[in-house]
């Protein structure tokens, strides 16, 4: 029972990335940097993707733990290189919005 709610979370993890790349895609045209934060997330999810493969390949003795650790390292570069984009992608987003022309909430 713990190991189905564990593969649901994961899987559910990618879904969300997935949602954050479709829903960031509907916007391209709004700002340059929704093409970054897509992007971003599209990366995300595919590497979410790949960890559950991987781990699925395991379990069923197709690939050994020895084989995928260097492709889980690279998988988790390219996981942080992603986040990272996604930040930047908000930013940049959030830096282009129109300032009101009032001062900050005191």
């Amino acid at each position: 029972m713990i190991a189905l709610a564990q593969t649901l979370v994961s899987w559910l993890g990618v879904l969300v990335a997935v949602a954050g790349a479709t829903l960031s895609a509907l916007h391209l045209a709004r700002s340059r940097w929704v093409m970054v934060l897509t992007g971003g997330f599209a990366v995300e999810a595919a590497v979410l993707a790949f960890y559950r493969v991987g781990v699925l390949f395991m379990r069923n003795s197709i690939f050994s733990p020895r084989m995928m650790s260097l492709a889980f390292l690279a998988a988790g570069v390219v996981g942080l290189l992603a986040r990272a984009t996604v930040v930047a992608g908000v930013v940049g987003v959030v830096s282009e919005l129109p300032r009101g022309s009032a001062g900050p909430a005191a």
